[in-house]
């Protein structure tokens, strides 16, 4: 073993031996060229007064390896043999998460800037091209300029098909959840305007009234995609019910003692010409009437009149 100085250089160790500290279990080495290896018994502190700085990589080479942080140790970073890592805080009291928080360095946050982002990517993936692009992500976008009575920010949540990924359905500062391709829960998709149902029925149930508010006075009821019927305000808000189908009655049905009836007909391939189903009674008010004229020979009128019996 050869301790050798260097003028202006320093001492030199040669070959690969080792100068040992306490016993044999402790030293420092150069095991082989341009490798250092430091062995401590049991520990190695590194103490430094403001950082310790590794100019390149750092690897923790055994499964289980533990980072912690703070003079308690209280925050962990676990490796998980073959599956990842597990953050903890280790603290037992009550009211003691983990949190993580993404922050920005920027000193001037304008409208659109990113604040901090979760991306999801297999760059190794063989195939290449799409496949190797960011697949999904989620991250935090300013709405406008921050300022001190102003932060806010959208939650935009990308996907991708055959792209990298892009916003599809987004969150807002106000609550607001825009989702593009549409919303499906259970059977129900809700997409742009319309609401469809895979199977069953639809039922809403409300604790009030049900409204129906449409601009364009129409409500229209359609039987698989061919419209049977309108409800319209057709103008001067005049009510007025339509049955759209050519030549197709309009039946008014009601339940009669636990029996369906069918009360009135109206015949739309005669004009509308109405059948009732039993007895129709009408008043005569004349309040309701205008230029009343006495009838003449109204006696013979009601003679001419011939009483018959039928079968309905």
């Amino acid at each position: 073993t050869t301790l050798t100085h260097t003028d202006g250089t320093g001492l030199s160790l040669n070959s690969t031996n080792k100068l040992t500290f306490g016993d044999a279990a402790s030293f420092v080495q150069q095991s082989s060229d341009g490798v250092l290896r430091i062995d401590g018994e049991a520990t190695i502190d590194l103490n430094a007064s403001t950082a310790v700085s590794v100019s390149n990589d750092l690897k923790l080479e055994s499964d289980s390896a533990v980072l912690t942080f703070g003079s308690d140790s209280e925050i962990t970073v676990t490796h998980v043999a073959d599956v990842g890592l597990n953050i903890k805080h280790t603290a037992t009291a009550d009211d003691k998460p983990i949190i993580l928080t993404l922050q920005t360095g920027e000193t001037d946050m304008a409208a659109n800037d990113v604040m901090g982002a979760i991306r999801f990517q297999a760059p190794d993936e063989g195939t290449g091209t799409d496949a190797i692009l960011v697949a999904a992500a989620i991250q935090a976008v300013s709405e406008g300029d921050f300022s001190s009575s102003a932060n806010a920010t959208r939650l935009e949540f990308h996907t991708a098909a055959s792209e990298a990924a892009a916003a599809k359905m987004t969150l807002s500062s106000g609550g607001v959840l825009d989702v593009d391709g549409g919303i499906t829960v259970d059977n129900i998709t809700i997409d742009g305007t319309e609401i469809d149902l895979s199977s069953g029925d639809l039922t809403v149930d409300v604790a009030g009234d049900i409204i129906l508010d449409a601009g364009g006075g129409d409500v229209q009821f359609d039987d698989d995609g061919t419209t049977i019927g309108k409800i319209r305000n057709v103008s001067s808000g005049d009510f007025t019910i339509q049955s759209s189908v050519s030549d197709k009655d309009m039946v008014f049905n009601g339940n009669d003692g636990g029996t369906t009836v069918t009360a009135l007909t109206l015949d739309m391939s005669a004009a509308g010409a109405a059948t009732f189903n039993n007895n129709v009674t009408a008043f005569s008010d004349e309040r309701l009437k205008s230029d009343i004229k006495t009838l003449k020979s109204s006696l013979e009128k009601v003679l001419q009149m011939r009483g018959v019996t039928y079968v309905r």
